[in-house]
């Protein structure tokens, strides 16, 4: 089998596992954790208490934490680097890259897209999360928001070369959970030009994945 194929395989496997525990709930797995210990990129983790999976209200998403013993502080970590390190096929390069585009996502959270969000959703009376309707499949349930007909990919690299900067040189900061654009006035800039160019529609998991939507 094909090395990226096994690596794949293995991502959705630990993820499936993963998924299985409820958010906040302290664990151990001893697979994770050898995995974790043991090939992490930046070898940042150097003990394991216990693992906790919490939501990423910024991506809305669960994530994976680590306590370390003789720490109250919970670190988050990548499987998906994790895995791809153990298999000898991770590229910082790539992540460096990955990062910087989400830090040029993150903006989008406070300007028309959120707005779109919001207008094509309704809260659940059940546990309070958004219901909206897919445009491909008509599932109704928790949506995402898709550039359409452009793609996020196109605009930003019309961005950058509008602007003549290259995204490798680009700076980035994480902080309260997710990765900014150091340079704030360069923000402000993304936002007011992908706002007006961008649109939008609404899918489901499935569908926003079958498009690989996020990758374009």
């Amino acid at each position: 089998m094909d090395i990226k194929i096994k690596c794949s395989t293995d991502i959705k496997r630990i993820r499936n596992i993963l998924s299985d525990y409820d958010e906040y709930m302290y664990f151990n797995n001893e697979e994770v954790e050898n995995l974790i210990l043991n090939y992490h990129p930046d070898k940042k983790i150097k003990s394991i208490n216990k693992l906790v999976m919490k939501c990423n209200k910024s991506y809305k998403t669960k994530c994976l934490h680590v306590l370390e013993k003789n720490s109250s502080l919970e670190k988050s970590v990548g499987i998906k680097e994790i895995i791809e390190n153990y298999y000898g096929i991770y590229d910082p390069k790539l992540k460096l890259e990955y990062n910087i585009k989400a830090g040029f996502r993150t903006p989008l959270y406070y300007g028309d897209k959120q707005s779109y969000y919001l207008n094509n959703t309704f809260k659940s009376e059940e546990d309070n999360t958004r219901i909206g309707k897919c445009v491909n499949c008509d599932y109704k349930g928790k949506i995402s928001i898709d550039h359409y007909p452009i793609s996020f990919k196109k605009i930003l690299n019309d961005f950058l070369e509008e602007e003549k900067l290259n995204l490798l040189d680009l700076k980035i900061k994480y902080e309260n959970g997710k990765w900014n654009l150091e340079n704030k006035e360069l923000e402000e800039l993304w936002l007011y030009y992908h706002d007006s160019v961008a649109s939008y529609r609404t899918l489901c998991k499935k569908c926003n994945s079958s498009f690989n939507c996020y990758s374009q």
